[in-house]
């Protein structure tokens, strides 16, 4: 199946595949015998059931979740627990809850064995092993964090209420101001020495400052309320409400790199960068200039989106999806269905990672 009109497809399969719940790995006989009968991966028809109270990820009672525990010495309330990850898993298994109980979480970071995500609600920064485990609060009381991005020594963010831009050791500590921005702080991105975000507003900015704190540099003004960006050595990569922009580094001025309007969030490699659409698609374009792609068509509304050497993953949070395509547009997989409002995702050598806003949890899942 390749990705075009692929959203009626996803939709009417989706419909035929939810007659079979399954619940991290249970029934998997039963998963493979349909798969085979329909000509599809056993990965296209695993879903997570809600959790009740007291139940952990493999659907056992007794023993609990691990709390949430506070490392940024405020002492203050628990937002979230780790309900533990089972380390030799293979795909038949299904998505793990790495976490619960979270307060709207949002975009997400994998770096050096651990997932990081922005608690939006709880206003908090996060993190659990990619293994599983106990999950720790690195800072709280922030004013909604929007964007999340991690380098060798900190973790860095904007909070979209106050507009701050902070970071914090990978293991916590004393929190740091770096910079203000002139409007809401949205998505961030890490490189060349700077931190970068996007100051949401309708005549809004994409901005940065070093590292290390300093003066606030504006990359460029007078956008049209961008959201997210990306970065790699030689461009950084902004959406507008009427198209996709770029700047050569380190401040060439800005030009016209798609002209998408409904551009949501990036993903990026050597070659191409990738974004959702609010259109429905998920495409792709050469950097050095080119034909734009669309990978896929006739999508609700694909969100996260992330890409490694073989695939691009991305959310569809009316669906309740989770989906994969190949680089050249074909082999469309259905990951993960009945979500719950599947937000942000993430990628390690290994595994998948999203945020689901609407059930409160961080989950994994095999390539």
């Amino acid at each position: 199946m390749d990705g075009r009109g692929a959203g009626p497809a996803l939709r009417a399969r989706r419909g035929i595949l939810t007659t079979v719940r399954l619940l991290h790995g249970r029934a998997i006989s039963t998963c493979i015998a349909l798969a085979f009968a329909l000509g599809a991966g056993c990965r296209a028809i695993v879903d997570i059931e809600p959790l009740e109270e007291g139940t952990d990820a493999t659907g056992s009672t007794g023993g609990g979740a691990s709390s949430a525990q506070s490392s940024s010495g405020t002492g203050g309330a628990d937002v979230g627990s780790g309900v533990g990850g089972s380390g030799g898993c293979d795909q038949a298994c299904g998505p793990e809850i790495l976490a619960q109980g979270i307060d709207t979480p949002g975009r997400l970071a994998v770096r050096a064995g651990y997932v990081y995500w922005v608690v939006f609600g709880g206003s908090a920064i996060q993190r659990v092993a990619v293994g599983g485990g106990s999950v720790e609060t690195l800072a709280e009381g922030e004013s909604n964090p929007a964007g999340i991005a991690v380098g060798d020594t900190h973790v860095y963010w904007g909070n979209f209420s106050d507009h701050t831009l902070k970071r914090v050791g990978l293991g916590g500590g004393a929190k740091e101001l770096l910079g203000v921005a002139s409007a809401n702080a949205n998505g961030v991105a890490l490189g060349g020495g700077f931190f970068y975000w996007a100051s949401t507003a309708p005549d809004g900015a994409i901005e940065r400052v070093p590292l290390g704190g300093g003066a606030v540099e504006t990359v460029a003004a007078a956008q049209a309320s961008p959201t997210s960006l990306a970065l790699d050595d030689e461009h950084v990569y902004w959406n507008t409400s009427d198209s996709i922009q770029r700047a050569a580094l380190p401040s060439g001025p800005p030009e016209t790199f798609s002209a998408d309007g409904g551009a949501n969030n990036f993903a990026s490699d050597a070659t191409h960068l990738y974004w959702t659409s609010l259109a429905g698609t998920v495409s792709k374009m050469p950097k050095s200039g080119g034909p734009e792609v669309e990978l896929a068509t006739g999508l609700s509304r694909p969100h996260g989106i992330a890409v490694d050497t073989t695939h691009v993953y991305w959310t569809d949070p009316d669906d309740g999806l989770v989906t994969r395509i190949a680089l050249d547009g074909s082999d469309l997989e259905i990951l993960a269905d009945n979500q719950f409002t599947p937000d942000h995702i993430a990628l390690d050598q290994t595994h998948l990672f999203w945020s689901n806003s609407g059930q409160g949890t961080i989950v994994r899942l095999p390539k």
